[in-house]
């Protein structure tokens, strides 16, 4: 996969609890990915009860990113998820999914992975490493999906026309106007049954759209 790239919390805030934020970023950016994961957890466990979500949400993020540098995924996983549940904001959302999907994807468990990285496009449509995995998983399983016999069953022979309008709907998607793109598509096969080669492409496209209209919680 092209984007793996964890998204980071750092620790900003003058709080005594966040003293083990700053000291496992501290670690974090050494490469001390043990010490760094003691110290999110020392964290986590001196929270107070009142501690503001968004704290909570970062010391399990991270605690997760330093799990997944240990290659200990399922561990990682399980605390992305615990941040996704806490965070209180769309950019803790969109971080905590995004960071699940990686770490489902590592444990090849690509349908999970693909709906964290849904999720993170719901809490942020504009999250653009969310997008291109998103996309990339799906155009994967939609390949595995189907037989060669089925592929060799479904292939149609595109027009001129039909690749030229794919050429630019594929424009459209690198500035990530999808709906423009479904539309032109759709459009296009009440022009010419060809289209349909690209139904893959269409569905996809589809789909990243109705992302894009769904409001983010």
């Amino acid at each position: 996969m092209g984007v793996l790239i964890l998204t980071f919390a750092v620790f900003v805030n003058a709080l005594p609890d966040e003293d083990f934020g700053r000291k496992g970023n501290q670690f974090y950016g050494e490469g001390k990915y043990r010490e760094a994961a003691d110290a999110y957890l020392s964290g986590l466990e001196q929270l107070d009860d009142d501690a503001s979500a968004e704290v909570r949400a970062a010391f399990l993020n991270n605690l997760g990113a330093a799990l997944y540098r240990l290659d200990v995924f399922d561990g990682a996983q399980s605390n992305f998820i615990q941040s996704f549940s806490a965070a209180d904001s769309d950019q803790g959302r969109t971080r905590a999914a995004y960071n699940a999907g990686n770490a489902a994807y590592r444990q090849e468990n690509l349908k999970a992975a693909l709906a964290f990285y849904k999720q993170s496009l719901l809490a942020d449509p504009t999250n653009e490493s969310a997008r291109f995995n998103f996309e990339f998983l799906a155009r994967r399983l939609e390949g595995e999906q189907e037989s060669p016999q089925q592929q060799s069953e479904n292939r149609i022979d595109p027009s001129e026309y039909a690749k030229a309008l794919k050429e630019q709907a594929e424009r459209l998607v690198a500035e990530t106007k999808y709906r423009e793109a479904y539309d032109l598509m759709i459009e296009g096969l009440k022009v010419d049954e060809t289209v349909q080669a690209f139904q893959t492409f269409i569905g996809r496209t589809g789909k990243v759209a109705d992302i894009n209209q769904t409001p983010a919680r």
